[in-house]
């Protein structure tokens, strides 16, 4: 085992030491009401990183024209922002999984599959009539959103890798979801984080973006999801205590939150092998996420900045912007190209801000859609003996809408 590896395991431990210190206070779940508004502007921001980190790709691909979006990927190639969605996504279900969320798979299959169905739908038949033809290999398998054997699979909307994960996540975390079985959450975690671990040293395991059945369990990007579940307990048990001492020392936050940022960066710089990047970004990740949603307890979300409530809003409507920004870009970039009109870095940023506004209005209608869908009654609904169904829909103050 070489230094690096050493480091890593060094920082995991001090990750869970963390957590076990913070159990020595009793929680008080409704003693400081939190609503996660800033984990909804950090959604945001990570938002729009995977925009800005996918312009060089789709502009200089396509339209093999070098623009400002150049810079960014010379100064951070990894889309980070994917990533931290892993690691938020984790802290939310956790959190759901904690507070007795009901009828969870069924819930969460609500989430992501009918938007994603509709989305793929609509690009490849905006693909057939601007194209003419599209390849569709596997489209069937590809809309399960279900790893198979076959990795040559053509995924319409050219991000699925992440949903895949995200997929098969939920089905773990809907056996927790079950009964009393919550309390084995935590410790489930840890010793699935102790496999992958064991896996990625000694077995020399890869980790692949697009996983299939036989190592999408033991894939690194797992420990993403898992830094995020364990960030959720040491807020939990511990946001008592975190809390007094930001608010004697809150330099001690800003220097945590540059450091964390700093370990991020470093670990997409410096770190060659995929797993200790991974292991270095989900806990730097996890810890930035703990301190913002610390400091979220007792602030009054009416005073919040138009900046704020800004990336709030953009992070309610990240799902909506994820799922139709890679296709946006590539039709429109390829019909400019196809007409000769000129891509270069204006264009280009403009195509930007297009893109985010589209991503924004589709956003909003996957908002609405969801809420519709989710007040109507299914068959399937009294079978599995859903309760609280309507639901109600209150933007980021309720995490059930959360998907990344």
């Amino acid at each position: 085992m070489n230094n690096l590896e050493i480091m890593g395991l060094i920082l995991f431990l001090t990750f869970v030491i963390l957590l076990s210190e913070s159990r020595i206070i009793k929680p008080v779940i409704n003693k400081h009401k939190v609503n996660f508004y800033n984990i909804q502007i950090l959604r945001g921001l990570a938002a729009l990183q995977v925009l800005v980190f996918h312009m060089y790709p789709y502009v200089y691909g396509i339209a093999k024209q070098h623009t400002i979006f150049d810079f960014h990927q010379k100064v951070m190639p990894v889309g980070f922002g994917a990533w931290f969605f892993f690691v938020i996504s984790g802290f939310i279900m956790g959190h759901l999984i904690h507070t007795n969320y009901n009828s969870f798979l069924m819930r969460r299959f609500l989430r992501i599959y009918p938007i994603y169905i509709i989305t793929a739908m609509i690009i490849l038949c905006v693909k057939i009539c601007c194209f003419g033809a599209v390849s569709n290999k596997g489209l069937f398998q590809a809309l399960t959103l279900f790893p198979g054997h076959d990795r040559s699979i053509d995924y319409p909307l050219f991000i699925e890798w992440t949903l895949l994960y995200e997929v098969f996540f939920y089905l773990v975390c809907s056996i927790f979801a079950l009964g009393n079985n919550k309390r084995f959450f935590l410790p489930f975690v840890i010793i699935w984080f102790a496999a992958i671990t064991l896996f990625q040293i000694f077995e020399n395991v890869s980790a692949p973006m697009v996983p299939d059945v036989t190592n999408i369990a033991i894939s690194a990007y797992n420990v993403l999801f898992i830094f995020g579940v364990i960030a959720y307990h040491i807020f939990l048990t511990g946001k008592e205590r975190i809390l007094n001492l930001f608010v004697k020392k809150m330099t001690a936050v800003w220097a945590l939150i540059v450091v964390g940022l700093s370990v991020m960066v470093m670990s997409i710089k410096l770190v060659g092998n995929t797993f200790f990047m991974l292991l270095f970004f989900g806990a730097a990740s996890g810890m930035i996420i703990v301190i913002v949603s610390v400091l979220e307890i007792g602030k009054d979300a009416m005073k919040q900045s138009f900046l704020q409530k800004l990336f709030i809003r953009i992070g309610d409507y990240s799902y909506g912007i994820y799922l139709i920004h890679a296709n946006f870009l590539a039709i429109v970039i390829s019909l400019m190209v196809h007409r000769k009109i000129p891509v270069n870095s204006f264009s280009s940023f403009i195509l930007m801000c297009l893109t985010l506004a589209v991503g924004c209005i589709w956003g909003k209608f996957d908002i609405s859609f969801h809420k519709k869908l989710s007040h109507l009654r299914f068959p399937i609904n009294l079978c599995f003996n859903v309760r609280n169904f309507p639901w109600r829909y209150s933007g980021s103050q309720n995490l059930d809408n959360s998907l990344r």
